[in-house]
């Protein structure tokens, strides 16, 4: 039989749920994904990660990762998490992103669930794209080529942001809109 990787089994040993599943609350979820995030690997060094506040909703916080110097192309990140966890698990993560794909990657923290009922997180990321491509030559350093991603809750709010995107005509670079 196969032995079971060290970091797992350390993760299981200590895994007692705090609560049953029909009583977890937001918070209770928020703790336990971050009771994980030693687990990741070491984040891999970046030209530069800034903190940002994407001036929409009365301003929203995100992060900017930068692989290198110069013109590069932007991709607007939302992350998962059901809408209820935050960015925090996806920090190593999206640095391993950025220099894999050589991708400005704008990573707006849209507002969570249940305390912002939907559409607030929709609303959110429709406003931080819109932002982002109205500020690609500023944020990338000329005209660029700009995309939008997520995964899992964040790939949700990715397609909807695409479609509206399109169906508004915007696309691309803001010179070729």
């Amino acid at each position: 039989m196969a032995q079971l990787d060290a970091q797992l089994r350390r993760l299981l040993e200590g895994h007692e749920p705090a609560v049953r599943l029909s009583e977890l609350t937001a918070a209770d979820v928020r703790a336990e994904d971050s009771a994980v995030l030693g687990l990741q690997r070491p984040s891999p060094a970046l030209y530069s990660v800034e903190d940002l506040t994407i001036p929409v909703s009365g301003g929203l916080d995100g992060c900017l990762y930068r692989p290198g110097p110069g013109r590069l192309p932007v991709l607007v990140y939302f992350h998962g998490g059901g809408f209820v966890i935050g960015d925090a698990a996806y920090q190593q993560p999206l640095r391993e992103l950025a220099l894999a794909t050589m991708c400005l990657i704008v990573a707006p923290n849209v507002r969570l669930a249940p305390e912002h009922r939907f559409p607030a997180a929709v609303e959110d990321a429709l406003a931080c794209a819109r932002w982002a491509h109205a500020h690609v030559q500023e944020l990338a350093g000329g005209d660029s080529p700009f995309g939008i991603a997520g995964d899992s809750s964040g790939g949700n709010l990715a397609a909807v942001t695409t479609r509206e995107l399109t169906r508004q005509g915007i696309r691309g670079p803001p010179s070729r809109c």
